[in-house]
């Protein structure tokens, strides 16, 4: 396996792989340290990981599910009520809180037992989920991010709108925070890359190019070619690491991370 990464991947050291125009954000290849086994009936929709625990909320009308699954240890999950497609998850001051698409509904669960503790409600769609430390932020399929406070998801101010120069970034989906780089990492529905999105304006400092990860799940028996039921999505930072996937991959990628020659 070792081999044919390299083969795909290249040298070590990340480099534009697009040519970038005026106002555009440079395009980053990752670097690939590991792989390991993903659950292909997944449809991957949160991914985080706390205290050495994986969190995954998986999606669909009558199967969705919040997933807990520490290492090496059988995994447990939280089925939701069948009206309920699960979307983006986070942990925020030692809780989970879970989304769903248009229900307009969400769960706090306690992160070891998965018991919902509380539910909140929310104007719009919930797709993807981060928490910076302060807020809670939500994407909802369009070009804004949404800040929320914990505890009641109560607003927390106006939306954020994420840019590339001039150009609005829409579809925005999968979150999550990344405190090395202060930015806010999110996936794109339908595109296999990660925008780097600066909290403070909303412009998009740089992307991660993610097409070789979808390579290698190729080989694995990822369905071919690229569909919205295979859309990249997965985030999950691990120290100085990032893991990703996608919906029903049946692989995860683990990178370095901030990935090398970022714009800092």
């Amino acid at each position: 396996m070792f081999l044919a990464v390299m083969a795909i991947f290249g040298p070590a050291r990340a480099t534009m792989v697009q040519a970038a125009p005026a106002q555009a954000a440079p395009v980053l290849e990752p670097r690939l340290l590991n792989i390991r086994p993903h659950d292909p009936g997944r449809y991957t929709q949160g991914l985080f990981i706390r205290d050495g625990v994986w969190f995954e909320s998986s999606g669909g009308f009558g199967v969705s599910a919040l997933i807990r699954e520490p290492e090496g240890v059988k995994a447990e999950r939280l089925d939701l009520p069948p009206d309920c497609f699960a979307e983006g998850a986070a942990w925020a001051e030692g809780e989970i809180y879970l989304l769903t698409w248009h229900n307009q509904r969400g769960f706090v669960l306690d992160p070891e037992t998965l018991a919902v503790k509380r539910e909140f409600t929310y104007s719009g769609q919930g797709w993807g989920l981060a928490w910076d430390g302060r807020r809670l932020w939500r994407s909802d399929g369009s070009d804004r991010l949404h800040p929320h406070q914990p505890g009641d998801f109560a607003p927390a101010g106006p939306p954020l709108l994420v840019r590339e120069g001039e150009a609005m970034v829409d579809n925005l989906n999968e979150l999550e925070w990344d405190p090395a780089t202060g930015l806010l990492l999110a996936n794109v529905y339908g595109l296999d890359r990660v925008a780097a999105i600066d909290p403070t304006d909303g412009k998009v400092r740089f992307w991660l190019e993610a097409a070789p990860l979808r390579t290698l799940a190729v080989q694995r028996g990822l369905p071919s070619p690229a569909s919205l039921d295979t859309a990249f999505n997965g985030l999950a930072r691990d120290g100085r690491t990032l893991w990703l996937t996608g919906k029903l991959w049946p692989l995860l990628f683990q990178i370095a991370w901030p990935p090398d020659g970022w714009p800092d």
